[in-house]
């Protein structure tokens, strides 16, 4: 699999709690894997990828945003086909099983009766990770909630009509009308996450889609008001987009990718930099009315402080609810049949491809 992959999260850990994109998934086929915890989901979705899009053309990873190195699905849009992890957070049903994917359901290799002797002690990490993952979602809330103060703040001392002007530009410039088109297709997607591993962003996917990038940075997250605008223009005039949500907020636009015009727009810091190649950067912040700023510039830097904290707080949280599934995943391990996994898996991929 080569550059030509893409890598998107489809879930995210919010101030909302969990969010999930996974039924926004456009494709004729979906096979939902269903099965106990460390039974080998992730390790089936990457043979399929393997064995039915060895070159990646095409191919979307799904990466699971409370643990990063593992797959939560994938899309393969030349086959038509979509293969997730359909089990909790994310539980997710094929619309039309048999007449459009199937279910996938490798349960039948564990040991259920030695599995059931260990109920009492899988109940008790399950209860734990999930007090975890609460505490953790309550953390996001209150940062989101004081971003917003810093936004709401920083937006009134920003030239907003100079910032306007600029956007318009753009779309001329980048975004030429294709003229009596429909209007173009939304594809949300998470490029970042709240993760184990703290929060991350998958900038690799950008230049796989773009060649084009505009790189909008803003150390007080103003970006929206460049990006909506583009996003907006975009879809009005015929492209079809991927719109990039922020996982923390996920209504708010964290970055657009046209695919069509080989052209990104993601949004970066000096906490968070795009460091990849870009046509060229946008820096926002220079609209910012200084004079205005710097009464208030003090409070605001205590409060980016302190959203930043309850981010630490709420990324370690994650770890440890990671560390508990990680124990759960341990329990079953050992009832777990991997040579009928792996027989099984092989005839999954051959029943996929005779669907093709």
């Amino acid at each position: 699999m080569t550059e030509n992959v893409c890598s998107f999260f489809m879930g995210a850990n919010s101030a909302n709690g969990f969010v999930s994109l996974f039924d926004r998934i456009d494709v004729p086929r979906i096979y939902t894997v269903k099965s106990g915890p460390g039974c080998g989901k992730g390790t089936l979705i990457r043979k399929i990828c393997a064995a039915l899009c060895p070159d990646g053309d095409g191919l979307e990873l799904i990466f699971c945003s409370s643990d990063p190195a593992s797959l939560d699905g994938a899309i393969l849009r030349k086959q038509g086909v979509a293969v997730i992890d359909g089990t909790a957070p994310h539980v997710s049903e094929p619309a039309f099983p048999g007449a459009g994917g199937d279910y996938i359901t490798l349960s039948p290799f564990t040991d259920a009766a030695a599995l059931a002797g260990r109920r009492a002690e899988l109940e008790r990490l399950k209860e734990e990770a999930s007090a975890r993952y609460a505490r953790a979602y309550q953390l996001i809330s209150a940062s989101v909630l004081t971003d917003r103060r810093i936004r709401s703040s920083v937006s009134a001392c920003t030239a907003a009509d100079r910032v306007l002007r600029r956007v318009k530009g753009l779309i001329a410039r980048e975004l030429p009308d294709k003229k009596n088109c429909p209007l173009g297709r939304l594809t949300p997607r998470f490029l970042d996450g709240v993760t184990p591993e703290g929060e991350l962003c998958l900038f690799n996917t950008v230049p796989a889609l773009a060649e084009r990038v505009f790189n909008i940075v803003s150390d007080w997250d103003l970006s929206g008001i460049v990006l909506e605008p583009l996003r907006d223009a975009a879809l009005s005039r015929g492209y079809n987009v991927y719109a990039c949500l922020d996982p923390r907020e996920p209504e708010r636009l964290r970055h657009l990718i046209v695919p069509e015009l080989s052209l990104a727009f993601v949004s970066s810091s000096a906490k968070k930099p795009y460091t990849l190649p870009c046509k060229k950067k946008i820096l926002l912040d220079s609209y910012i009315d200084r004079t205005l700023l710097r009464p208030i510039r003090g409070q605001m830097r205590l409060l980016a402080r302190i959203s930043a904290e309850l981010m630490r707080d709420a990324v370690s949280e994650i770890r440890e609810a990671h560390r508990l599934h990680d124990e759960i995943e341990a329990v079953y391990r050992p009832y777990i049949d991997f040579a009928a996994l792996d027989a099984r898996t092989a005839e999954v991929i051959a029943e996929i491809k005779r669907a093709l």
